[in-house]
């Protein structure tokens, strides 16, 4: 190693932003490293001249050269410390405490609020994680454990089925925080997802950039709407239809059977409660003082309403639940009447009976399609409100299938 190489670092690091004091005590060090390895390299070489008999003259050059390498040594130190050591920095703004930010959000207070709305919530209720939440095929969406695995595996089922299942809980839903510089990165509530969804009823890919995409992992539909080549459709399973949960697909206006009919359907993508909210935005707006509604119940609230239609009284605003509570009576009407559905509405089969495995009902495929978006508008449970120019179409369409 060169001195001139050694002289060169040092005259960097004198130049990094740390202390002065700092500094000085580190060059000590160093400066003192050196030394001591001259002393010692020269005192090797004088031992060593000593065991091999060199002679008095050989002695005193080595002694020579040893004061001549201390004298140096000095020389270098005190040219180092005076020559390198620049003005001693503005002084660095003081960091924040981390426990701080943390403590935002993780505090008593929040912790009983949010405790008591989701409590109350459906989530917690847990109603069918007996039921579904340990089959495979099922626990995805009906169990902490299945939705944990899958949105780890990027499957749809789990490896197996889950032994002892448990109901939606706090950790099913959040994860690990991606920042928590939340000036300048936003707000992070560690969702375990935000990626685009791939849709269960035909594979395709639904993108509510943000947190709805959580939501829209277990809201959606399984089960794409019916299609036929012959314009006929056999309905085998008592169990047909969309599945539970079809707000995903109903917000984005796709997934029902799209009849000719009087009415036009909406551009994919092109209602309001789409571009202009998010499933956390009227879902999660503020809790009332009780902690009935609101925030983690997931139970809208009228506050949620009023901050785009401010003179909305309840959640029927412009009439639209009224009107869509109506059209799907009719259609229940016309599908009981046409023998699909009996007056539970459960499917029936072609005698009449309940439809059970083993038996089918046979339709023409604009029926089977009446009857997919019954139920699809149904399941969907928000009488419109997520999508109302889709809903309205689906059912006035459905409804001249029977007149």
């Amino acid at each position: 190693m060169s001195w001139g190489f050694v002289a060169s670092g040092l005259c960097k690091f004198n130049q990094l932003s740390i202390s002065n004091q700092a500094q000085k005590s580190i060059q000590k060090k160093i400066y003192a490293y050196f030394y001591l390895k001259c002393l010692w390299q020269t005192r090797r070489s004088i031992l060593k001249n000593r065991l091999i008999g060199e002679n008095n003259k050989n002695q005193r050059n080595m002694k020579r050269t040893l004061n001549y390498l201390l004298t140096i040594s000095a020389l270098f130190a005190l040219a180092i410390t005076i020559s390198c050591e620049g003005p001693e920095g503005p002084v660095g703004q003081d960091g924040q405490n981390a426990s701080e930010v943390c403590k935002e959000c993780h505090n008593d207070e929040k912790q009983d609020s949010v405790s008591t709305q989701y409590a109350s919530s459906v989530h917690a209720a847990g109603a069918n994680v007996g039921y579904a939440g340990g089959r495979n095929d099922c626990a995805a969406c009906h169990s902490h454990e299945g939705f944990v695995e899958t949105q780890h595996t990027g499957r749809d089922t789990t490896a197996a089925d889950i032994p002892i299942p448990t109901a939606i809980a706090c950790n099913t839903c959040h994860d690990d925080h991606n920042t928590l510089d939340f000036e300048n990165d936003g707000p992070d509530y560690a969702m375990r997802t935000k990626e685009a969804v791939t849709l269960l009823m035909d594979g395709s890919s639904l993108d509510f950039e943000g947190s709805s995409n959580l939501c829209a992992s277990c809201h959606q539909p399984r089960t794409p709407a019916p299609s036929s080549t012959d314009g006929t459709y056999a309905i085998t399973s008592p169990h047909y239809g969309p599945h539970h949960g079809t707000q995903a697909t109903v917000l984005e206006g796709i997934g029902g059977y799209e009849l000719a009919g009087s009415m036009s359907y909406p551009e994919p993508g092109a209602s309001t409660h789409r571009t202009g909210a998010s499933c956390n935005s009227c879902h999660m707006s503020p809790a009332a003082d009780n902690n009935s509604t609101g925030g983690h119940t997931f139970v809208p609230n009228l506050a949620s309403c009023t901050s785009c239609h401010t003179d909305a009284s309840s959640f029927d605003v412009n009439g639209v639940q009224t009107e869509v509570e109506s059209m799907l009576g009719d259609l229940e009407t016309a599908l009981i009447n046409a023998n699909i559905i009996g007056t539970d509405g459960h499917l029936l089969d072609d005698s009449g009976e309940a439809l059970n495995y083993g038996s089918s009902l046979n339709l023409t495929i604009d029926q089977a399609g009446a009857y997919f978006n019954w139920a699809t508008v149904a399941e969907d449970r928000s009488m419109g409100v997520h999508n109302p120019a889709y809903v309205k179409a689906l059912l006035q369409n459905s409804i001249e299938v029977f007149n």
